[in-house]
């Protein structure tokens, strides 16, 4: 249930793809800085996501085989997400601008 949900709630036009089994997921993101920007602003408020050696648009997200639905839902799917995708991009078009 937890992969379906992970699934679910990581929908946004800036991400391309999900790829992945189970929990080792790999969220592809349109652009390499977008990817960097976002896992080193996760990386501030806790969430630790890691680079792909292969890929420099995709985002590998790991979580403990033991995460919960509550866990899920506080990290990625809430209102107040721990990070705020939208602001990322803006940014990131901004500046490459």
């Amino acid at each position: 249930m937890n992969i379906k949900l992970f699934r679910k709630l990581l929908v946004h036009p800036s991400i391309k793809e999900i790829r992945g089994k189970g929990l080792m997921l790999a969220m592809i993101v349109e652009s390499p800085e977008l990817a960097s920007k976002l896992i080193l602003k996760c990386k501030e408020k806790g969430v630790l996501l890691f680079w792909l050696l292969f890929e420099n648009k995709a985002i590998r997200i790991t979580p403990p085989l033991t995460i919960s639905e509550e866990e899920i839902l506080n990290t990625v799917g809430s209102g107040k997400n721990i990070y705020d995708l939208d602001q990322l991009i803006w940014e990131n078009r901004t500046r490459n601008s």
